[in-house]
C-alpha cells in the first residue's frame, strides 16, 4: 500500500492527514495555533507558533498511523492564500506573518485601486477588485510604514510555501495560491511588474512560481529526521486550500457546484477555459488542476456559528464539558423545532462581507423583526436560514451572469455536520445536497490527488476522484419549497433596503 502525507494550513489551526492509494483517510491531527489580535484591524502570527503546530500536527501522523513512513510516497500541501511571512536573508522570521483576515490596508486599497482603475486590475489579474484581504494592499502598508525594516526583507512567503522551502530548501509558489495576490498576472502567469512596482518592492523578493501540483524535490536529511518521514518522500507544491477543498469534493467539471462551508461560506464552479466577464467583472481564478479554472461566490460560513455559540451558548458549552453532549448537536435539536422563517426573523448573515452576485465588503450582519417571543434558538435558526438564503443568491447569481448550471451540491466542511443545516440548504435551492465522507478532511484530499497523481499513485484526476465517499445526500423535500420561497423573496428586499447603509 502506497500512503500520501497530506499538509492543510487554515485560519487558525494546522491539519495533517495521511490517505492511502484507496483515498480513504488512515490518520489525521488537527494543531490549533494561536493568532494576535491589534488595533484597527492588525490581526497576525508568530512563525514560531505555525512551526510548533507544523510539527505537531505531522509527528502525529508519522508516529500513530501505524505505517511505515518508507511507504509515504508523497507530501502534499493545502493553504490559505493571503497570510503572509516574511524572512531576512538567513532565512529567519523579519516581523510576524500577517494573516488573510487583517484589514489595516483600507487606505492602501483605495490608492492601487484609484492608481490602476478596477478594469485594468481585473484585465490583469483576473480579481474583480482588490479586496481589503489581498496582500498588495498590505504589502504597500508595509513598505511605507515599516521601509527601515522591509529593506532587510528576503523574501515574501506564503504559509505552505515557508514549510515546503523548509523541506526542500527551494523557494516556490503556485498559481492558485498567487491569484488573489493582486500582484500576479493571470494572462502570463507571471507577476504583475506594474503593481508591483507601485507597492516598491522587487519581483526578486517573491517565490517562483510552479504550476499547481508540481513535484519540488525530495525531504531534506535535517527536516526528514526533525518530522519522522524518510527522506525519499517527494514534495508537492499543492494548491490554494479552496481549490484542494473543490478538487477533493470532486469538482472538477462544469456542471458541478462545491461548497466548502468552513469559516466562510465558498461556493465554487470549475471553467474548462479561462474567461474574463468585463460586462460584469467576475473574478476568475485557477483551479487546482493545471489548464482549468474557477468562479466562485462567498459569504460569511461557519464562523457565524462558533461567534454564535461563543457568544450565547454558555450553558451548551458546559453541558458539553460536562456530559460529552456536542454543543452544535444541541443547537440543532432546537433550531429543529422551530418553525420556516424563525416566525418573523431574518437576518443577512453578511459578518465578513459578501461576494458575487453582488459583492460589498461593507456588508455587515443584520437581524431584523425581533420580537419578545424569539430566543436565541430562533436566532440561530435564523442565522442559518440566512447564509442557506446567500447560497441560493450565488447559486443564482452563477446561472444569471455566467450561464453556471448545476444538479447538486457537494459539501464539505465543518458545518456540513449540522443534519438540520444541510436539509435547511437542500429545500431552499432546490438541489440536492451531497456529504463527502470525513467532510473535514476534504482540502486535505484534494492535496494528496495533487500529489498522488503527480508520483503515479492514481492514473489521472479522473481515476482519484473515483475513490471519493459520500457520507449523506439530502433532498430538497417539496413540502418547504414554497414557503422558503417567500423567505428568499424578504431576504432580497431586506438586502436591498439596507444596501446603503453598508
Amino acid at each position: 500500500m502506497k500512503y500520501i502525507l497530506t499538509v492543510d494550513f487554515g485560519t487558525s489551526a494546522i491539519k495533517a492527514a495521511i490517505f492511502d492509494q484507496n483515498g480513504d483517510a488512515v490518520f489525521s491531527k488537527a494543531s490549533e495555533y494561536p493568532l494576535l489580535y491589534g488595533s484597527e484591524g492588525v490581526i497576525e502570527v508568530e512563525l514560531d507558533t505555525l512551526e510548533l503546530a507544523f510539527k505537531e500536527a505531522v509527528t502525529a501522523c508519522t508516529s500513530f498511523a501505524l505505517i511505515d513512513t518508507r511507504d509515504i510516497v508523497s507530501i502534499g500541501f493545502s493553504s490559505s492564500g493571503e497570510t503572509m511571512l516574511f524572512l531576512d536573508e538567513n532565512g529567519n522570521s523579519l516581523r510576524k506573518g500577517i494573516t488573510w483576515m487583517d484589514t489595516r490596508a483600507s487606505e492602501e486599497v483605495q490608492r492601487l485601486t484609484s492608481y490602476f482603475g478596477v478594469e485594468a486590475i481585473y484585465k490583469a489579474t483576473g480579481q474583480a477588485n482588490i479586496e481589503i484581504y489581498y496582500p498588495a494592499p498590505k504589502l504597500l502598508w508595509l513598505m511605507t510604514h515599516e521601509a527601515d525594516r522591509m529593506s532587510r526583507l528576503w523574501k515574501v512567503m506564503f504559509m505552505k510555501d515557508y514549510f515546503i522551502y523548509r523541506l526542500t530548501g527551494k523557494c516556490v509558489c503556485d498559481d492558485s495560491v498567487l491569484c488573489t495576490t493582486t500582484f500576479w498576472d493571470i494572462n502570463k502567469r507571471s507577476y504583475w511588474n506594474e503593481m508591483l512596482e507601485k507597492i516598491g518592492i522587487s519581483v526578486f523578493k517573491f517565490p517562483q512560481i510552479v504550476s499547481q501540483g508540481s513535484n519540488i524535490g525530495k525531504i531534506n536529511r535535517a527536516s526528514a529526521f526533525e518530522y519522522g518521514l524518510n527522506e525519499n518522500t517527494i514534495v508537492n507544491v499543492g494548491a490554494q486550500d479552496q481549490m484542494c477543498g473543490a478538487l477533493g469534493a470532486g469538482n472538477i467539471r462544469g456542471g458541478i457546484l462545491s461548497e466548502s462551508l468552513g469559516s466562510a461560506m465558498m461556493v465554487m464552479a470549475t471553467l474548462d477555459q479561462f474567461k474574463l466577464n468585463e460586462d460584469e467583472l467576475i473574478s476568475c481564478s485557477p483551479s487546482a488542476i493545471a489548464g482549468k479554472y474557477m468562479v466562485n461566490g462567498y459569504s460569511t460560513g461557519a464562523i457565524s456559528m462558533r461567534w454564535f455559540r461563543d457568544q450565547f451558548c454558555q450553558e451548551e458549552l458546559s453541558r458539553e464539558k460536562e456530559f460529552g453532549q456536542n454543543v452544535y448537536d444541541l443547537i440543532d435539536e432546537q433550531v429543529n423545532r422551530i418553525p420556516i422563517g424563525a416566525d418573523g426573523l431574518l437576518m443577512l448573515p453578511f459578518l465578513q462581507g459578501t461576494g458575487m452576485p453582488e459583492p460589498n465588503d461593507n456588508a455587515r450582519g443584520v437581524y431584523f423583526g425581533i420580537t419578545t417571543r424569539h430566543d436565541k434558538y430562533y436566532f440561530a435558526r435564523a442565522l442559518m436560514e440566512g447564509i442557506s438564503m446567500s447560497l441560493r443568491h450565488i447559486i443564482e447569481g452563477m446561472s444569471d451572469k455566467l450561464g453556471i448550471s448545476a444538479k447538486e451540491i457537494i459539501c464539505f466542511s465543518g458545518g456540513a455536520k449540522s443534519r438540520v443545516w444541510m436539509q435547511m440548504q437542500a429545500d431552499v435551492t432546490g438541489l440536492p445536497i451531497k456529504i463527502t465522507k470525513n467532510s473535514e478532511n476534504t482540502a486535505c484530499f484534494g492535496a494528496a490527488i495533487l500529489a498522488g497523481v503527480a508520483c503515479g499513485v492514481w492514473k489521472n484526476v479522473e481515476d482519484a476522484v473515483s475513490h471519493i465517499k459520500f457520507a449523506d445526500v439530502y433532498q430538497p423535500d417539496p413540502r418547504n419549497a414554497e414557503e422558503y420561497r417567500k423567505l428568499y423573496g424578504r431576504f432580497k428586499e431586506l438586502r436591498g433596503a439596507v444596501e446603503y447603509l453598508f
